[in-house]
């Protein structure tokens, strides 16, 4: 028997009422590979209807696997001065399953919704590929990205070049006024005024 589930998106103008079915469980990820292609498939599509999508990819360095990439995707609003919703996945990797499952599900079922003219979403898939990968909190010098935070400002004058692919949609040129944020499963949807 299903149940019955309420999402409400009132700043997006978006009430959904459905009932949950097995087939929900879809969203969900067999394994990193797997989510990772679906993710990229998403962002085909999206491109497919959407010229002003921006994606890529930050490869992260690994003594073990070649393979792990942070994926994102930019939804940029019509109009200037609207604002943008970030959702994250994967911080704790073992806990990326229902962050990518957020991630599908919002893609395929809320995004249609949205007005666009308003609203633009910036979606990174996967902070912790390793831990994704290898169903770990950790990344793969066990590290809790999460938890650690350097004690001293050198690790702040590193060269991150995976940042800089990102700085333009991470730190807009005026003032950033957050309205509202909700964490849930790890997946962090905040609402900021942006040029």
């Amino acid at each position: 028997m299903s149940s019955k589930y309420f999402s409400f998106f009132l700043y997006l103008g978006i009430i959904i009422v459905s009932n949950s079915h097995a087939s929900d469980l879809n969203y969900f990820p067999s394994d990193y590979t797997s989510a990772v292609q679906k993710f990229k498939d998403n962002i085909a599509e999206l491109k497919g209807i959407n010229s002003q999508v921006i994606s890529g990819s930050i490869a992260i360095p690994s003594n073990i696997d070649s393979d792990l990439e942070i994926q994102y995707l930019n939804i940029p609003a019509k109009r200037p001065n609207a604002d943008l919703i970030v959702l994250t996945s994967g911080i704790h990797g073992a806990e990326a399953y229902a962050g990518s499952a957020i991630q599908q599900m919002f893609l395929k079922e809320i995004l249609p919704l949205a007005d666009l003219d308003k609203i633009g979403f910036l979606i990174i898939h996967s902070i912790n590929p390793f831990g994704f990968k290898h169903f770990r909190r950790v990344d793969e010098y066990n590290i809790d990205l999460n938890r650690n935070f350097p004690a001293n400002d050198n690790l702040y004058s590193m060269d991150n070049q995976g940042y800089d692919a990102l700085a333009s949609l991470l730190e807009p040129q005026t003032p950033v006024s957050c309205r509202h944020m909700n964490v849930s499963l790890k997946t962090l949807i905040c609402f900021w005024d942006l040029p």
